[in-house]
């Protein structure tokens, strides 16, 4: 499971393999994928996710709330990216679990990151709870200048922080879809000579 995004709110929009082609591959279409995938993008840690697997009452409509967070999170960031008002409904969405997770935390500086998770180790939505914070935190920020969309729209679709230091960053992954840009063009190039 690449992580491309460069931040956990836009590598968890990115769950959806290859968005635009078919068959389309949903990474976190389980609960034990969700949580597999929670733990490798760094929304929980390792221990987290296994004192969740371990609980009897994981709430069976994870992976919808989970897909549902991740659609209104996609048409955020595409929308800020196109330049449109953000849409009310998705707008309402983000709050709804900002607004959860603002009643679990509580700041302090001694802990990395400097929040205090109630009850951390128990709560099944905790990864939902940080990618929520994490879309709030990037969305009020600066750094939305710099989210893009991987050109490869006829398939992939994955959006990305850019960061490089002429903002010209094309491609989700220069290895994926980068490579594969390159070389259609070379076989349409080498079409139009013969």
């Amino acid at each position: 499971m690449r992580l491309d995004g460069g931040v956990v709110c836009l590598d968890f929009t990115n769950t959806i393999h290859n968005r635009y082609a078919l068959p389309v591959e949903d990474y976190i279409d389980t609960p034990e994928r969700f949580y597999s995938w929670s733990a490798h993008a760094g929304a929980i840690s390792r221990l987290e996710a296994h004192r969740i697997r371990a609980q009897r009452e994981v709430p069976s409509d994870i992976v919808a709330e989970a897909a549902a967070l991740r659609a209104s999170l996609y048409v955020l960031f595409t929308s800020a990216i196109a330049g449109r008002a953000l849409p009310k409904d998705d707008v309402a969405t983000l709050d709804r679990w900002v607004h959860r997770a603002w009643r679990r935390v509580s700041v302090d500086p001694a802990t990395p990151g400097g929040l205090c998770w109630a009850n951390a180790t128990a709560d099944a939505r905790l990864p939902l709870l940080r990618i929520a914070l994490s879309a709030l935190s990037l969305l009020t920020s600066p750094t939305l200048s710099q989210v893009k969309q991987c050109e490869d729209t006829a398939a992939c679709g994955w959006l990305f922080l850019d960061c490089t230091k002429n903002q010209r960053r094309r491609w989700c992954s220069m290895v994926t879809c980068g490579t594969l840009a390159k070389m259609r063009r070379y076989r349409q190039t080498q079409a139009e000579e013969e």
